[in-house]
């Protein structure tokens, strides 16, 4: 079938060796995820204040047989 795969251990050096990037990684997705909520504030926030609308609900939620 064929010869065994030889398997090498990493040291504890060349694995401390790495750079980390995890911490810059989590504040550059953290002002992400704030900046998007502020975009989506900034365009829905208004609707807030806007009163419910129903114009089909009686056409297409009370007298649907479906539901």
């Amino acid at each position: 079938m064929g010869s065994p795969v030889k398997r090498t251990k990493v040291s504890k050096t060349h694995r401390a060796s790495r750079p980390s990037h995890n911490h810059n990684d989590r504040l550059i997705a953290g002002v992400l995820c704030i900046l998007l909520a502020g975009i989506v504030w900034i365009a829905f926030g208004q609707t807030l204040h806007h009163e419910f609308v129903n114009y089909d609900d009686g056409s297409y939620v009370y007298a649907n047989p479906r539901i």
